[in-house]
């Protein structure tokens, strides 16, 4: 006969009580054991203020003026780009691919988030095409004839 608690004869497990036992050691097995953890105290500054590890001058100092003088430059520097971008649209162009092949073409636009010319009139070895995307990355360089009705300081 089975007994409901699963305990008795021919079920396998034993008595009641060393159920009981066993189930008390896998319940005592999963309780966390606490485990001291060190706490890692960082040095004195030299300067004896209670600073540990860290430096008391403002931040960034001269080299904080050199980034803004960086980012100053790298923004004109781009803000020139997509005004020459702007004007060269609709002109023909020469663009020199990583391979060393030259293309020539009518420039359309230029998406400079995705990183592709928007071309008409491609000229190639083997022949026209309509239209065409060029990615900006085979792009070694590119050229565009510009008129300029001022000529004191054209792209600024």
């Amino acid at each position: 006969q089975r007994n409901p608690l699963g305990t008795g004869t021919g079920s396998g497990t034993g008595s009641p009580t060393r159920v009981r036992d066993r189930d008390r050691e896998i319940r005592s097995m999963a309780d966390p054991i606490p485990v001291p953890v060190p706490v890692l105290r960082l040095p004195r500054g030299p300067d004896g203020s209670g600073g540990r590890g860290f430096s008391r001058d403002p931040r960034g100092g001269a080299g904080q003026q050199q980034q803004q003088q960086q980012q100053r430059a790298r923004a004109a520097l781009r803000s020139r780009f997509l005004r020459l971008l702007g004007r060269a649209r609709g002109r023909r162009g020469r663009f020199r691919l990583w391979n060393g092949l030259g293309l020539r073409a009518t420039f359309g636009a230029a998406d400079v988030h995705s990183g592709h010319f928007q071309v008409d009139s491609l000229q190639t070895p083997l022949g026209v095409q309509r239209a065409a995307l060029l990615r900006s990355g085979d792009v070694l360089e590119f050229s565009f004839p510009l008129e300029f009705p001022e000529f004191s300081s054209p792209l600024e």
